[in-house]
């Protein structure tokens, strides 16, 4: 690194630059479980009463990575506004009640489905207990 100090003509003509990249977001593609978790999304916000337009923007989240690695990844599902990044960067008011219902109801449904998922898990784990001392009991019978 050269001190800011020493920058000349001189200085800048004689030093090799090198510019490193830094850290690269992955591109987000939608993959079978982000449709199926949109899809969800989007029936949940019609039953509330807007629309769910499913794209792919420009700029980068961390949504780029745990989509990268297969996670169902749903992206902008806050508030409603514009300006993005600038001095007139807002929010409309009237989208808070219907985006935090939205994300309400999504959260309570896939909390039902890991309940649902478990108690399945549960249940076929002592099915499968019952069947290994079932056979253990056939096998030591006379």
């Amino acid at each position: 690194m050269i001190p800011a100090s020493t920058f000349s003509a001189e200085t800048l003509l004689a030093e090799r630059i090198e510019i490193e990249r830094g850290p690269v977001r992955p591109l987000w593609t939608a993959h079978a479980a982000t449709l199926a978790l949109y899809e969800r999304a989007r029936r949940i916000a019609g039953e509330i009463g807007f629309d769910l337009p499913h794209g792919q923007h420009g700029g980068g989240s961390d949504g780029n990575f745990t989509g990268a690695m297969g996670v169902a990844t749903l992206d902008g599902l806050g508030v409603m506004g514009g300006g993005a990044h600038t001095h007139e960067e807002h929010i409309l008011l009237s989208s808070l009640v219907p985006r935090a219902t939205l994300l309400a109801r999504l959260i309570a449904e896939l909390r039902e489905l890991r309940e649902q998922r478990d108690d399945l898990a549960r249940r076929l784990a002592d099915m499968a207990i019952r069947y290994a001392n079932l056979r253990a009991d056939q096998a030591g019978a006379p």
